[in-house]
């Protein structure tokens, strides 16, 4: 492969990354206090700002690719036009900004630490209301399009429900003893599914608020630790949720728990498979699958991996899943990439890499289901050709490890990102 560039401009971490819907502009936020935006197209810089005076918190990008907005942990918000090339400052926080998230009618709103929520104008930069309530940081929020209405969730133990049409707070309930870590929005419920906890154990628990009765129901609150993340399958009918030692399974239409799963290590992920009638989670070193059917679950483990897994990815058509493992700080080390075929459930191949923290896999599809993988090892970039089963291609990348991978089919291009800069190199079949 050929370095044909690369793109240099952060000098520390990379806080947070966001790609446009339309796949235009790849944004990057970094502990530098810089933000740096890539027209991904061209591969070329888009633009670069270094107004932020403290570390880059969130970025989110519009859906529609105009406009780019970045927090800062000093209370401000960059706002800046994607088609003028023009940028302003949003001042109206005085504590770090947590969260971001563009809503309909050219509204952007901010929640942040200090409490507050503000909805923006994006055409003028000007803060038009702001939504005051909250005692504490707020944690989470979700935009629910049809009803207008902004949730937020937050250390107060509240979750408060805010109408963007009358500018007021529509509800507020105590919704926990504790601070509310997550909360998803259940379309078909038209409910409010949120958890919570902390270190004292009061209040490890999951609710469900339904907004049309403004009735508050608990699921499940049988939680040593605090519930650090949900997930809801398609159809709705069954939740998920993950803690340090639990993966509950719970019924939303007959309201029954059916399931508890103890983990001897945290779960880090919760993944719904769409169709499938599968789910699978992450702990630190083994990836698990549970097939839920209409009175039974079962479930398959595939163990094979002695230190943590780093990352993993399914193939187009979910016939494959692939994960890294490797960890330079844990023991016993496993440094190695597995391929397990998911229908016989049957280890297919690993591959092992000499004291290399394996960071992220990406998959290259030629003509068959996988062709290649682009492998994240330290700081380097391996590209690996699946039939020949060998390594074809190694590029070093400069000062830290790579932290993300993706490719362009068109042009053939792998990019890779570690915290400092990000390099795109054409790939030779």
């Amino acid at each position: 492969m050929v370095d044909i560039s690369v793109y240099q401009g952060h000098y520390k971490a990379v806080r947070c990354a966001c790609l446009s819907l339309d796949r235009k502009y790849l944004a990057t936020g970094s502990e530098d206090c810089m933000v740096i935006v890539w027209l991904m197209k061209d591969m070329k810089v888009f633009k670069a700002f270094n107004g932020h005076k403290g570390i880059v918190l969130c970025v989110c990008i519009s859906d529609d690719g105009k406009y780019m907005a970045s927090g800062d942990i000093n209370d401000k918000i960059l706002l800046w036009d994607l088609g003028n090339f023009t940028s302003r400052f949003l001042c109206g926080h005085y504590k770090g900004i947590s969260c971001l998230v563009f809503a309909d009618d050219g509204m952007m709103i901010s929640g942040s630490w200090d409490g507050i929520v503000s909805v923006w104008n994006v055409h003028s930069g000007k803060c038009d209301f702001s939504l005051l309530g909250h005692k504490s940081s707020i944690n989470c929020m979700v935009f629910i399009c049809k009803d207008n209405i902004l949730v937020t969730g937050s250390d107060d133990k509240t979750l408060r429900l805010w109408s963007l049409h009358e500018r007021r707070q529509v509800f507020i309930i105590q919704a926990a003893e504790v601070r509310i870590n997550c909360l998803i929005f259940a379309l078909g419920l038209n409910a409010i599914i949120y958890g919570s906890g902390d270190s004292t154990g009061k209040d490890n628990s999951v609710k469900t608020l339904y907004i049309n009765s403004w009735i508050q129901e608990s699921l499940i609150s049988n939680f040593r630790y605090p519930v650090n993340t949900i997930e809801i399958n398609t159809t709705e009918n069954f939740l998920f949720t993950g803690s340090s030692d639990l993966l509950t399974i719970y019924n939303l239409i007959n309201k029954v728990q059916i399931k508890t799963i103890k983990n001897k290590f945290p779960i880090y992920f919760l993944k719904w498979i769409n169709n499938d009638n599968i789910f699978y989670s992450i702990n630190r070193s083994s990836l698990h699958f549970y097939s839920i059917n209409k009175n039974t679950e079962e479930k398959i483990q595939f163990p094979g991996h002695y230190n943590k897994i780093t990352s993993s990815i399914w193939s187009k058509c979910k016939k494959y899943i692939i994960t890294s493992s490797g960890d330079n700080n844990s023991f016993p080390q496993d440094f190695t990439i597995k391929i397990w075929d998911i229908k016989s459930q049957n280890h297919i191949k690993t591959i092992n890499f000499l004291a290399q923290e394996l960071t992220c896999i990406f998959i290259i599809k030629k003509q068959k289901e996988i062709s290649y993988l682009a492998i994240g090892c330290s700081d380097n970039i391996i590209i690996y050709d699946w039939e020949k089963d060998k390594i074809t291609r190694c590029y070093k990348m400069l000062k830290s490890k790579i932290v993300n991978l993706s490719f362009c089919l068109y042009k053939k291009l792998i990019v890779g990102i570690n915290s400092y800069n990000m390099s795109a190199y054409i790939i030779k079949y």
